[in-house]
């Protein structure tokens, strides 16, 4: 597992900053956070739509998406992460739902990495990112929000917990 939150160059900042936390960003209501579940939604600005969404193509959707590609390539350059497609980028709003927290999941059923970067600065620092072992019983971390940080993890099960206050908002990727 790879924290680092010190990777933005001042160019993505500037776009996180004024367009993606703006008022004017357009984000997209999701009725469950995982696949099935009923506790409670999301908001979402989907970049490049998962392939199991699109007869197993992945799909750019949106008209940012080369900003979020050049977020992508600061963390996997930083760190040397060799990657040869993405399968998912979305931008993830979560707030107070009455829910603690969204299932354990995996993103995909294949293989992949993971790389989330919290894009605000979350009045609650207990919604956290809780990755699991392979199994999904023990917790191996606990990742706090905190703007501007970036997390990379293989295909591990995981979940978040809501926040209880204010909004959480997390840039997802996967990839291999």
């Amino acid at each position: 597992m790879i924290i680092d939150d010190n990777f933005l160059n001042e160019e993505s900042i500037n776009f996180i900053n004024e367009l993606v936390l703006s008022e004017n960003f357009p984000f997209y209501l999701q009725k469950s956070t995982v696949s099935g579940d009923d506790q409670g939604g999301f908001l979402s600005h989907g970049v490049v739509l998962r392939p199991e969404a699109c007869d197993g193509v992945s799909k750019v959707i949106s008209e940012y998406n080369k900003e979020f590609f050049k977020i992508f390539e600061l963390f996997t350059n930083k760190h040397n992460i060799t990657h040869s497609q993405m399968y998912r980028c979305s931008v993830n709003l979560t707030f107070p739902t009455g829910n603690i927290a969204c299932p354990i999941h995996r993103d995909h059923e294949f293989e992949h990495k993971q790389l989330l970067v919290y894009l605000n600065d979350c009045a609650d620092k207990e919604s956290k990112t809780v990755i699991l072992d392979e199994d999904g019983i023990k917790i191996t971390n606990e990742v706090p929000p905190k703007q501007y940080r970036g997390i990379c993890f293989d295909s591990s099960p995981h979940f978040h917990y809501f926040p209880k206050k204010g909004v959480r908002i997390v840039l997802v990727y996967t990839f291999i």
